[in-house]
């Protein structure tokens, strides 16, 4: 991206995606079921932070991957096509 539209957008960009609420607490009073789909190596995710909130609502199910990658729908998509049937199936 920084390529293609310049350092400026590239930057701006990086601090819009980086710069985040905290939701965690919000998360903990959901009433439903959450899925959280990631890989282990993800350097955008706090690996402990979603670890802390999957233990504190049992409505939460983790389905961590292998690999670094942050865009899974694009990066595994049989992978995440799967559990969805999988999830649909029950």
């Amino acid at each position: 991206m920084d390529s293609d539209l310049g350092e400026a957008t590239f930057v701006s960009q990086y601090q819009y995606n980086s710069e985040r609420a905290d939701l965690f607490l919000a998360i903990t009073q959901f009433s439903f079921d959450i899925h959280l789909y990631f890989s282990e190596g993800d350097k955008m995710i706090d690996a402990q932070w979603i670890h802390r909130l999957n233990n504190s609502n049992p409505k939460i199910k983790l389905i961590e991957t292998t690999g670094k990658g942050h865009m899974l729908p694009l990066e595994k998509p049989k992978a995440l096509a799967n559990y969805i049937n999988d999830w649909l199936a029950q």
